[in-house]
């Protein structure tokens, strides 16, 4: 076989390509001067190889131990490219007296291999496009959400090319990888589906109510400093409360529309309110009551009293502050935003919750507004929203 093999070879090289090999040797004119060098070739087969002892035949892979000892040795840790490959060279020291560097310290070495072969892998696949997403903590979260489900698709082989221990208790790996087994395109991802995903994940931490993430997330710039200071409370509401009069004083003031507002308004709406004792009966009695008069565009005086006096009843009421901050921004819009803020948290943060707040907020703080209403663009995305809604998200 290994004879056939050669004379194939030999063929190839004297007669042409493979392509013409029949053409060109097999059907030559002068079949008998073709059948003589054959056999020329095969009665010399054992010569050759007994000379040189053995063919040479192309490589299927490089050495890497040798390349990494030519080239790399000497080099600190770090990402190296040489041959083709990529060289991640890591090294792991040992936090106690040990005189020798062990597994714990391949182990770690090991992981911080890993760590960068994935950077190195996020660089060469993926590719984000320009995109405004604010803030930037939500962008950043919402890029490595498409990276990390873009990557973890991606196979790369490596082989480890040395591991040894060097003086000092140290471990020192190094593994290769065949450049050519990155992709030779990047995904690219658009702005709008940076902006997308920003809403899902917007979404999702609403739902699961991880209020501290999301006052990190909005902790700069400015134009999130409501949303900020909403969440700070929503994560410890019992930072900031206010607690009603004594029962003779509650009942003696019960028609005092300046009792719970007034409380919620010196703290601009940032604020727990309770009473001893609430009354839900009275609270949704005095709510339906105003919802009536406000669906009928009447008497905002009265509605503003009855809503008063549900809340009086039960600071907590969600629908009345929802329906004040309304009827505050048609006849008082400087009130407006503290009703909206009192709705944000007893809603705990619902959606309904920030239209209510950007709206509230555009004829004082337009900049919050406006950075608030286009988050809600992204939600509106990948979320239900009601018409009415939308309608204001869209401007």
């Amino acid at each position: 076989m290994m004879r056939l093999k050669l004379v194939v070879l030999l063929l190839v090289q004297r007669c042409g390509t493979a392509f013409y090999l029949a053409r060109r040797c097999i059907l030559v004119k002068d079949l008998w001067q073709t059948a003589n060098w054959l056999r020329g070739v095969l009665l010399n087969f054992t010569w050759v190889v007994s000379l040189t002892g053995g063919i040479a035949l192309p490589a299927q892979a490089l050495d890497l131990p040798a390349i990494y000892q030519q080239h790399l040795a000497e080099k600190p840790v770090g990402r190296y490219e040489q041959n083709g490959y990529l060289f991640i060279i890591t090294q792991a020291q040992c936090s106690d007296e040990s005189k020798h560097a062990g597994t714990a310290q391949g182990k770690i070495a090991e992981a911080a291999f890993y760590a960068q072969l994935a950077e190195e892998v996020q660089t060469r696949t993926v590719r984000i496009a320009p995109h405004v997403v604010a803030p930037s903590t939500l962008a950043r979260l919402a890029e490595q959400a498409l990276i990390r489900a873009e990557v973890s698709s991606v196979n790369i082989r490596h082989q480890k090319v040395a591991d040894v221990r060097l003086p000092n208790c140290i471990k020192r790996q190094v593994r290769a990888v065949a450049i050519n087994s990155f992709v030779s395109q990047p995904t690219l991802f658009s702005a709008a589906q940076v902006e997308q995903k920003a809403g899902e994940l917007l979404v999702a931490m609403l739902q699961q109510h991880q209020y501290s993430q999301l006052m990190t997330v909005f902790s700069e710039p400015s134009e999130f400093s409501v949303l900020y200071q909403l969440f700070e409370l929503l994560s410890a509401s019992n930072s900031r409360t206010w607690q009603a009069p004594n029962q003779i004083e509650q009942m003696r003031d019960s028609y005092d529309i300046n009792g719970v507002l007034a409380a919620v308004k010196s703290y601009q709406g940032i604020l727990y309110a309770n009473v001893l004792s609430t009354n839900k009966l009275a609270a949704d009695t005095f709510y339906q009551q105003a919802n009536s008069l406000f669906k009928q565009g009447v008497n905002p005086e009265l509605i503003e009293q009855k809503l008063s006096l549900s809340l009086n009843a039960d600071p907590h009421h969600t629908q009345s502050w929802k329906l004040l901050s309304s009827l505050f921004r048609a006849i008082n819009p400087d009130e407006a935003v503290y009703a909206a803020k009192q709705y944000f948290i007893h809603s705990e943060a619902s959606l309904s919750a920030w239209v209510s707040l950007f709206k509230a907020l555009e004829p004082s703080s337009p900049a919050q507004a406006q950075a608030i209403q286009i988050l809600m663009r992204y939600v509106a995305q990948s979320t239900e929203l009601t018409a009415w809604e939308i309608k204001q998200i869209k401007g």
